[in-house]
């Protein structure tokens, strides 16, 4: 599984520069992708849950 967080701000970018998505992390952590790499589940609030496990190799 990728990052997933709540979505802050997307700035719309034309032409040859992708728009860029800035998403938190449930720990607060603040990170940018492309917008054609989000796909956002609920509108004002999210409609899943997504349960956290930390798997050691």
């Amino acid at each position: 599984m990728g990052f997933y967080g709540k979505i802050r701000e997307i700035v719309p970018r034309f032409g040859p520069h992708a728009s860029v998505v800035s998403l938190e992390a449930p720990d607060g952590t603040i990170f940018e992708t492309a917008l054609e790499y989000v796909f956002p589940i609920g509108q004002n609030e999210p409609e899943i849950q997504i349960e956290e496990k930390v798997l050691e190799s």
